[in-house]
């Protein structure tokens, strides 16, 4: 665990975490535009980065600790799993959700491939 959450409650910790990383991830959709800078990118990305970094650790923490020696690498493995099963679903959800914005329903073949590597 991290030495903040021994001095504190680790929920409290998390909770912080996800807070901040609301935080910043909704100042990201506020601020977005097209001609954004990468400065103005920087804030937004810094506090969601923090928030991220205070969850990360008691996440696995929280996975691992209740379970005897024996059991620490399964509860280990188990929450990677998780972790990437969540990772791969919520991205090809957010595929499915930006594929389909502009209406249409198909792309063209090779439509997101470089020129330069398209194939014959």
């Amino acid at each position: 665990m991290t030495a903040l959450a021994e001095r504190t409650d680790a929920s409290r910790v998390m909770s912080a975490g996800y807070a901040l990383m609301a935080v910043g991830v909704g100042a990201l959709a506020a601020l977005l535009d097209v001609d954004m800078s990468l400065a103005a990118l920087l804030a937004p990305l810094f506090i969601a980065g923090c928030g991220l970094g205070l969850c990360v650790a008691l996440i696995a923490a929280t996975a691992v600790g209740p379970v005897g020696p024996d059991d620490a690498g399964t509860a280990s493995d188990v929450n990677l799993a998780a972790r990437l099963l969540g990772g791969a679903i919520g991205l090809a959800v957010v595929t499915n959700i930006f594929q389909g914005a502009d209406g249409e329903t198909d792309s063209p073949p090779g439509a997101f491939v470089r020129d330069d590597r398209r194939l014959p």
